[in-house]
């Protein structure tokens, strides 16, 4: 499955200049969004945590019903 990934901060591609992300979308900085194509919020999780690939893989897992 392809996953498209992307940061948001200084030095990478988009940034936050009204220092609103976080507060938007309810995570902290070293939290993590999936949106779907359409836009929707998926899931978030307010900060990483070191089982965050096996996270991942449980959300998608639920999300995509396979």
């Amino acid at each position: 499955m392809k996953l498209d990934v992307y940061s948001i901060g200084p030095g990478e591609a988009y940034t936050d200049n009204d220092h609103s992300f976080l507060s938007i979308y309810g995570i902290a900085s070293s939290g993590v969004v999936l949106v779907r194509p359409d836009g929707f919020i998926a899931w978030r999780m307010r900060d990483v945590d070191p089982c965050m690939v096996d996270t991942l893989n449980d959300v998608l897992t639920r999300i995509l019903h396979r």
